[in-house]
């Protein structure tokens, strides 16, 4: 997470931007990978359920 941060104070700071698309390419990915966790944590329990 701490580098997240420096990535982001990077981006704004020093406005490198390539730097900065990439660091917000990897946070997006992050995201979407915590989304599919979520996701197939939800389909476990409707299975449960069934």
């Amino acid at each position: 997470h701490t580098q997240m941060s420096v990535c982001v104070d990077v981006k704004y700071e020093i406005c490198g931007r390539k730097k900065g698309w990439a660091c917000l390419r990897e946070r997006e990915s992050q995201g979407e990978m915590e989304r599919e966790r979520e996701e197939r944590e939800r389909e476990r329990e409707r299975e449960k359920e069934r």
